[in-house]
C-alpha cells in the first residue's frame, strides 16, 4: 500500500505528543462531537465515543485513514470523565486519593470501508493525596481537560503509586496497541521502519472489537 493521510480526530496536545514520539505522522483535527455519557461498560462507552469522533471526521476526508480516541477514568462502578471546573476538579482527586481506579481509552480506525475498533485498560493506583498537594494542584490548572483530573505526564504523576498496564493509555493514547492494529492495515508512512507489502485486516485480532 502506497502512503497514506492519517487525519486524527483529536486535539490534546498529549496525544499528539505520544503520535509523534512513536513516528506516526497524522494530521490533528477536533471532532467537535458531544460525546456519550453513558454506556453498557467504560470499555464499550470508551469505544462508542470514539467511532462518533471518527466518523465525524470521515465524510470531509473520504481518502484518509482516519482515528478517533477516548480517555476515561473509571472507579468501583462510577465513570470520572474531564471535570466542569475546579471544584469538580477537586471532588474527582479527592475521590481517587488512595486507591486503584482504571483507566481506559477507546481507539477507532477508520479506512473507506474497512474499520476497527478497540479498548485499552491500565489500572493505576493513588497514594493519599495531603490537602495542601490538593489545593497547590487545583491552582496550578493542570487538571482541566484531563479525565479524572489529573496529567500523568505532568505532576499529576507524582500522586501515583503504582501503574498495572500499559503508561501511554494513561497519557490518554495506547500507542503500540494502535501500531500494531496500523500495520493491519498495511499504513506504512506511520510506522517509520515499517514499509514492505499491504497487510489485509484480519478480523481475528486478538483482543479487539470490531465496527
Amino acid at each position: 500500500m502506497k502512503n497514506v493521510k492519517i487525519v486524527f480526530a483529536t486535539a490534546s496536545p498529549q496525544r499528539k505528543w505520544l503520535c509523534r514520539m512513536a513516528g506516526i505522522e497524522a494530521e490533528f483535527v477536533k471532532s467537535n462531537v458531544r460525546e456519550k455519557k453513558k454506556g453498557d461498560s467504560p470499555e464499550k462507552l470508551a469505544v462508542q465515543n470514539a467511532i462518533l469522533k471518527a466518523r465525524k471526521l470521515a465524510a470531509k476526508h473520504q481518502n484518509c485513514l482516519i482515528i478517533g480516541a477516548d480517555t476515561l477514568v473509571w472507579i468501583g462502578n462510577r465513570t470520572i470523565g474531564k471535570p466542569k471546573n475546579s471544584l469538580d476538579a477537586k471532588r474527582m482527586l479527592l475521590n481517587l486519593s488512595g486507591k486503584w481506579h482504571h483507566v481506559v481509552t477507546g481507539v477507532a480506525i477508520l479506512f473507506k470501508e474497512r474499520g476497527c475498533a478497540f479498548a485499552s485498560i491500565t489500572k493505576v493506583k493513588f497514594r493519599k493525596i495531603s490537602d495542601l498537594e490538593l489545593e497547590k494542584y487545583i491552582k496550578g490548572r493542570e487538571w482541566a481537560s484531563k479525565a479524572g483530573a489529573y496529567a500523568f505526564q505532568g505532576l499529576g504523576k507524582g500522586f501515583v503509586e503504582n501503574v498495572i498496564g500499559d503508561k501511554d493509555n494513561v497519557i490518554g493514547l495506547p500507542v503500540k496497541k494502535l501500531k500494531t492494529a496500523l500495520k493491519k492495515f498495511g499504513i506504512c508512512n506511520a510506522l517509520g521502519a515499517y514499509a514492505t507489502e499491504q497487510i489485509r485486516y484480519k478480523k481475528d485480532m486478538a483482543g479487539d472489537s470490531r465496527i
